[in-house]
């Protein structure tokens, strides 16, 4: 089992669990097949939104805002579920930037918006594949507005999200291919 350091060690604006967090931190990877001696997690409380990093190979190491583990329906409390949804996507991103055949961006890269949510659709694919239910309307949404609200973007988002061979350059040229 990963071992999480997490930061901080106990909650004090939302009200999550630490030891929750470590445990679903260290399952959600091991759902996406990752196999890490040590995760370290920083979770910014003081952030309700949902932004998410990885920031370090080695060590492992994340970076969230409190919304990414955030229970929307009960501002400020957990959801394992979000979190569920979160820590396999990053469990995945994880084994995809370790993968010289996928050819992802440096973790410092600046990625255009459009890509991100592709990759995003890709790694949301792989999470509902692994049996983490989550609401995927959401993410057809946030895809539709950087790609058209078009049948063709439809289409390129239900390829990529059954998509799970997918290289970073197929991700790049599919959102190229609907923004350019």
């Amino acid at each position: 089992m990963t071992e999480v350091q997490l930061t901080p060690t106990e909650f004090s604006v939302v009200l999550y669990d630490a030891a929750q967090v470590r445990a679903d931190a260290a399952a959600g990877f091991e759902r996406a097949g990752v196999a890490v001696d040590a995760l370290v997690v920083t979770v910014d409380e003081d952030k309700p939104t949902t932004r998410m990093r990885i920031v370090s190979l080695d060590p492992a190491e994340l970076h969230l805002e409190s919304g990414t583990l955030e229970n929307t329906k009960k501002p400020r409390t957990y959801s394992s579920d979000a979190a569920a949804v979160t820590f396999t996507k990053l469990g995945y991103e994880f084994a995809q930037r370790l993968d010289d055949g996928f050819g992802a961006p440096a973790l410092d890269a600046e990625i255009p918006l459009a890509e991100r949510i592709a990759w995003d659709v890709q790694l949301i694919g792989r999470v509902i594949a692994a049996g983490v239910s989550l609401y995927q309307p959401k993410y057809r949404y946030d895809f539709r507005n950087r790609h058209g609200f078009t049948d063709a973007a439809d289409a390129a988002f239900d390829r990529l999200i059954a998509w799970n061979d997918a290289t970073w350059a197929d991700i790049s040229a599919l959102s190229h291919s609907l923004t350019d």
